[in-house]
């Protein structure tokens, strides 16, 4: 790896670390609209003479040193943002880190997460952090920093190509944990209730739905429910999810 002391200091700018992403171009540029202005971001920059998307966090940032877990930790950044996306906007599909990243002086291939191959020495200007007004995002990442279990919930919403039942209410139980502090579904039925974030009837939609085999499929939570009955669909339940996520979200 040709060293930083080899070059004029005057000639260049140190580029920040940077994930490469791979995606629709519509999805990556959401991602740059949610993200603009937040801790972790997606932007477009002009890397080594062509234009890409790439993440920008100070959690790579600090691991360039580490290809492995640089790796590791970008592809955790990955999914918080998709999930952002997902309980934001339903149409968004799932973005993914390509395993090549810029930094300081060269662009790196990670092959895996032991070893990584380093090529293509060159500098180029970095390209700036966004700047505000503050989309989504950043309130996301500053609730996650008061309370961690946020980030599961994100992490649940973007596992799936499409949100199943049983992600939909893994998600649905640690949310109600974490309003009412118990296990108990009543308890925070009425909580959920007097926050005006699911009515008595969605309430009840939603769980009929995703519990019940005639409703959801094979992919419901089980699979010899009472048949329920009623108009919802797994589209209705999934729609009620992401806006429980996005009122948790706002209250913490």
């Amino acid at each position: 790896m040709t060293s930083a002391s080899d070059y004029d200091e005057a000639a260049f700018t140190l580029r920040p670390v940077g994930a490469f992403l791979e995606g629709n171009a519509t999805d990556l540029e959401a991602l740059a609209e949610l993200t603009k202005g937040a801790e972790h971001y997606v932007e477009q920059a002009t890397i080594d003479g062509a234009t890409t998307w790439v993440l920008r966090s100070p959690r790579i940032e600090q691991l360039w040193d580490k290809p492995g877990r640089m790796h590791l930790e970008a592809q955790q950044v990955v999914r918080t943002v998709n999930g952002i996306a997902l309980a934001e906007r339903a149409s968004f599909r799932k973005v993914a880190v390509t395993g090549r990243y810029s930094g300081p002086g060269n662009t790196m291939n990670v092959v895996s997460v032991e070893c990584a191959i380093v090529s293509e020495s060159a500098f180029v200007v970095g390209v700036g952090a966004p700047s505000p007004p503050p989309p989504p995002a950043r309130a996301y990442f500053e609730a996650i920093n008061r309370n961690p279990v946020l980030r599961q919930v994100l992490d649940l919403l973007a596992r799936d190509d499409e949100l199943s039942p049983a992600s939909m209410w893994k998600i649905f139980e640690l949310i109600r944990r974490e309003v009412t502090g118990l296990y108990d579904r009543r308890a925070a039925q009425r909580e959920f209730l007097r926050q005006g974030w699911f009515s008595s009837e969605e309430n009840k939609n939603f769980a009929d739905v995703v519990n019940d085999q005639h409703r959801s499929g094979d992919d419901a939570r089980h699979a010899a429910h009472q048949r329920t009955e009623g108009t919802a669909t797994i589209e209705d339940a999934r729609i009620l999810l992401r806006r429980l996520v996005r009122d948790w979200q706002a209250s913490l």
